[in-house]
C-alpha cells in the first residue's frame, strides 16, 4: 500500500476500528493485520521527520563510527573503550529508527545508509551467532540479551520490508545461539540478570518462530515465561490476571514494557486469550496510574502510581509506551488506545525531538524544560560515539511507530 496520510486522518482510521468498551477482552477479538505500507507525513509532523532524517539518521553512523566499531573490535585488548552495559542496543535502536523512517520517507540516501549499516552490523556477527560488543560472558552478563533483542528486531523489520533473507538469517543465528545457551544446559535467561531488560528477547522470538517455524524458539519463549515467575522477575502473566497494578509489580521499570509485549506474541503463537487479557491489563493499568500530561509514561524511569509526581520522563520510556500501545491496539481495536497514541505522539514525541532533528532529550519534564540527551546523559558516550546514548538512537522511533 502506498498512502499519504495526515496524522489526524491516520489516527482517525485507527480509531474507527472500534473500542473494547469493558475491562474484559472478547476471545474472538481479531489480531489486526498490519499492512506493509509507506506513508507521507505532511505539515509540522512531516517537517520534523524530514529534519530527523537529514540531520540525524543519515549523518549519525559516520559521525559516530563507534556504533559499529564496538562490535567489530570487541576482542581487542584492552577491550574497546569499556562500553556501558547496554551499549549493544545502540546499533539496533538506530536501525529500527531507520527502517521505520524509510517507510515514511522516499529519501534514497536514508535507504542507502540503512542498507549499509545493516550489512556492516551483520558482518560483525561471530560464527556462533553472537551480536554484541563484549569480549566475554556472552549473553550471560550486562544487558547483553537486551542488546541482541534490539538488533534482532531491526533485522526482522528490515527483512519484512525488503525481503532481505540475510538479515532474517542473522537474527535467526542469534536466536540459535540463545537456544544453545539456555535450552537443556542448566542455564536460564533468568541467570543473565537484569531481568526486565534481558527477558525482552521473548518479544522477538515470537516473530522469528512465526517466520521460521523453528520449535526451539517457542520452547525458549516458554522457558522465559517460567523465568518470569522466579523471585524479583516481572511475573507479567500471573500478576496481570490477578489485577495487580503495574507500579506494584516487582519490576515496574520502563524496560518491562518490552518483555510484556511478548504477551502479544505468546497469544499469537498459542491462541490462549489469557495472554491478550494480561497485555490489555498492563496497558490500562499504566494509562490509569502513570501517564503524564504529555501523554508519556514513567517517573525516574519507572511507574510510581502517580502521574503528577515530578521526576525524569525519559525518551526511551515514551517509545516503549508507544510500542506497547501499538501491540495492544492490534489485539483489541480499542479506540482509546489510538487516542493515547495520538496524545503521546503530538506532545511527548514532538516535545523530546528538537525541531532541527539533530537531537532529542533524555528527560522531557511536565514543565517543558528540555536539555539535549548528549549533555544530560553524556556518561554513555565514548570515543567514537560522542552523540550516542540510549535516547538519541531510539528517539526517532517515536514517529517511526506511526508506520505500524
Amino acid at each position: 500500500m502506498h498512502n499519504a496520510f495526515s496524522i489526524p486522518a491516520l489516527i482517525g482510521i485507527l480509531a474507527l476500528a472500534g473500542s473494547a468498551g469493558t475491562e474484559t477482552v472478547a476471545a474472538d477479538t481479531p489480531d489486526l493485520a498490519v499492512p506493509r505500507m509507506t506513508m507521507r507525513l505532511e505539515g509540522p509532523m512531516g517537517v520534523r521527520l524530514d529534519a530527523i532524517v537529514h540531520n540525524w539518521l543519515i549523518p549519525a553512523p559516520d559521525a559516530n563510527p563507534g556504533m559499529l566499531e564496538m562490535m567489530r573490535l570487541r576482542d581487542r585488548k584492552p577491550p574497546y573503550e569499556d562500553p556501558v552495559p547496554w551499549a549493544g542496543e545502540f546499533a539496533g535502536k538506530y536501525l529500527t529508527s531507520c527502517v521505520r523512517a524509510c517507510r515514511m520517507s522516499g529519501d534514497p540516501q536514508l535507504r542507502a545508509v540503512t542498507e549499509r549499516v545493516m550489512r556492516e552490523l551483520i558482518r560483525t556477527q561471530t560464527a556462533d551467532g553472537y551480536l554484541g560488543p563484549f569480549p566475554d560472558k556472552h549473553l550471560m552478563d550486562r544487558w547483553d540479551l537486551w542488546g541482541h533483542y534490539h538488533c534482532m528486531l531491526a533485522m526482522v523489520l528490515w527483512a519484512d520490508d525488503t525481503g532481505d533473507a540475510e538479515a532474517l538469517q542473522a537474527a535467526a543465528r542469534a536466536a540459535d545461539l540463545m537456544c544453545r545457551t539456555f535450552l537443556d544446559t542448566g542455564k536460564h535467561v533468568y541467570d543473565a540478570g537484569s531481568y526486565e531488560m534481558n527477558m525482552a528477547v521473548i518479544h522477538i522470538l515470537g516473530p522469528l518462530y512465526r517466520r521460521t517455524g523453528n520449535p526451539a524458539y517457542l520452547r525458549l519463549m516458554r522457558e522465559i515465561e517460567q523465568d518470569w515467575q522466579k523471585p524479583n522477575a516481572g511475573d507479567y502473566h500471573r500478576l496481570a490476571l490477578q489485577g495487580v497494578e503495574f507500579y506494584k509489580t516487582p519490576k515496574p521499570r520502563w524496560e518491562s514494557l518490552h518483555p510484556m509485549a511478548g504477551l502479544a506474541e505468546l497469544f499469537r503463537v498459542t491462541g490462549d486469550n489469557s495472554y491478550r487479557q494480561a497485555l490489555v491489563h498492563w496497558w490500562r493499568s499504566i494509562d490509569r496510574t502513570d501517564v503524564h500530561n504529555s501523554g508519556s509514561f514513567s517517573t525516574n524511569e519507572q511507574a510510581v502510581g502517580n502521574p503528577f509526581q515530578s521526576g525524569a520522563i525519559e525518551t526511551c520510556c515514551t517509545v516503549a509506551w508507544l510500542a506497547l500501545g501499538v501491540e495492544t491496539l492490534r489485539l483489541t481495536a480499542d479506540s482509546r488506545i489510538a487516542d493515547a497514541l495520538e496524545h503521546a505522539t503530538w506532545n511527548a514525541v514532538l516535545g523530546y525531538e528538537h525541531p532541527s532533528g539533530r537531537w532529542c532529550t533524555y528527560d522531557t519534564p511536565m514543565n517543558g524544560k528540555r536539555l539535549a540527551s548528549a549533555h544530560s546523559i553524556v556518561f554513555q558516550s565514548r570515543p567514537g560515539t560522542p552523540e550516542l546514548n540510549c535516547c538519541s538512537v531510539n528517539g526517532p522511533n517515536g514517529l517511526g511507530l506511526l508506520s505500524e
